[in-house]
């Protein structure tokens, strides 16, 4: 016999994860997410960014109108493989709040990176906006989970 484990014995040992997504409702966190993040960019703009700052031709609806597609493009592009990327790390975990804090921060830390290259007022802009979308579309996303071992 021999002592070697094959793929079979393999599979068998590794435990199943907590909380998982069907495909289609992954993309539509994803969904979510972009007009969450839309919403909060067009809040952010009006509210938070004071007079003066944007261009006198530029309103905030239009700005969101813009960087809002560009965005849903990366949502529904990227998304999906940073979710499962996320998903993975915390596939052991059944707690569906460490999941929401995860998304959060995660959001945060990609916004704040790609906002990085155009300064560091539209950074923090990204970070603020891009992580509470990830984060509520997450909690949003509670009821479609498909839970393991009764977790």
């Amino acid at each position: 016999m021999s002592s070697e484990m094959t793929a079979l014995d393999r599979a068998r040992d590794v435990p199943p994860w907590e909380i998982s997504f069907p495909t289609p409702v992954t993309y539509l966190g994803c969904a979510i997410t972009s007009v969450l993040f839309a919403g909060l960019l067009y809040l952010w703009l009006t509210f938070v960014v004071p007079d003066g700052v944007l261009a006198s031709d530029d309103s905030p609806a239009r700005i969101t109108l813009v960087i809002g597609v560009i965005a849903a493009m990366l949502f529904l592009l990227l998304g999906p493989i940073v979710a499962l990327i996320v998903g993975w790390l915390l596939r052991r975990s059944g707690r569906t709040w460490v999941h929401v804090i995860a998304f959060t921060f995660t959001g945060s830390v990609v916004g704040g990176l790609l906002g990085s290259a155009f300064g560091p007022d539209v950074a923090a802009s990204l970070v603020v906006t891009v992580g509470l979308a990830a984060g509520l579309a997450r909690l949003l996303m509670r009821p479609f989970e498909r839970r393991s071992r009764g977790a």
